[in-house]
């Protein structure tokens, strides 16, 4: 698998962006003196919406890629 440069595909920008979101919410001095239960269900939180974002991005990207057609249903025959 090849490396892309991360920095020019914004089909991921939200994901990433919950991702630093993240990241920075765990280094934060509150979430280093709270309970660790509490970290877990930030995370299992914040993950999910980050699971679901890159899901959205990838699909979003698969549509741009997709070739477009103009189709006309024409009795039971579909023209492009």
């Amino acid at each position: 698998m090849k490396a892309i440069n991360l920095n020019n595909v914004e089909c991921f920008d939200a994901a990433k962006n919950v991702f630093e979101n993240l990241i920075t919410t765990l280094l934060s001095q509150q979430l280093l003196h709270t309970e660790n239960g509490k970290v877990e269900q930030l995370i299992n939180k914040e993950g999910h919406e980050l699971m679901r974002l890159l899901l959205q991005g990838h699909l979003d990207e698969r549509a741009r890629q997709e070739t477009q057609y103009k189709a006309v249903k024409n009795g039971n025959c579909l023209h492009t």
